[in-house]
């Protein structure tokens, strides 16, 4: 609706894309799994992009967050006498508070656990009624996931019709 949107915020967005597009961003619900140094900045422009909502997601809830991880992660806080405190939980929890702050119109939610489930026959996992926390979201985003998981969630993905999108980098090289 033209009416909800923040047009003096949306402003130079509106002017790249156009308002017919703006207001398909503004509805969408996205899901990024793998907040790395790569997926900490999708999620960033994300949430500054106006979307409905964000919700990020770590696979491995006890996995807490490292130090590589604080590098490259500016999400997570590194005040103190020692950083290295501060990590204390998955990535994706640390970083949820700042980004709810970049833009507060935007719900920023966490999620954890598995993907799909117990990563047998994932491409039917819809039609057996598996359900995942991928489920009621517009958009999946996956960085930072082996390539098996990648490609079991992509059927997930195309099975429920939800847009799927996978990136990731490796070294100074990229790939979306």
């Amino acid at each position: 609706d033209l009416a909800q949107l923040d047009l003096d915020a949306l402003s130079r967005q509106v002017a790249v894309y156009d308002i017919k597009s703006q207001l398909r961003v503004s509805n969408a619900s996205v899901f990024i799994t793998g907040l790395n140094g790569l997926g900490i900045e999708i999620a960033k422009n994300i949430c500054l992009a106006g979307v409905r909502s964000v919700t990020v997601h770590d696979v491995d809830q006890t996995k807490v967050a490292t130090l590589e991880d604080m590098n490259s992660n500016f999400y997570i806080d590194r005040t103190g006498e020692d950083p290295g405190a501060n990590l204390s939980a998955p990535r994706a929890k640390l970083a949820l508070e700042r980004l709810q702050q970049l833009n507060p119109s935007v719900p920023v939610k966490y999620a954890a656990g598995p993907l799909i489930g117990d990563g047998a026959g994932e491409a039917k996992a819809a039609e057996e009624g598996r359900s995942s926390p991928v489920d009621g979201h517009d958009v999946v985003i996956c960085v930072d996931l082996p390539l098996s998981q990648q490609l079991a969630l992509n059927d997930y993905c195309r099975e429920t019709g939800i847009k799927y999108v996978a990136a990731d980098v490796r070294g100074v090289f990229a790939w979306a």
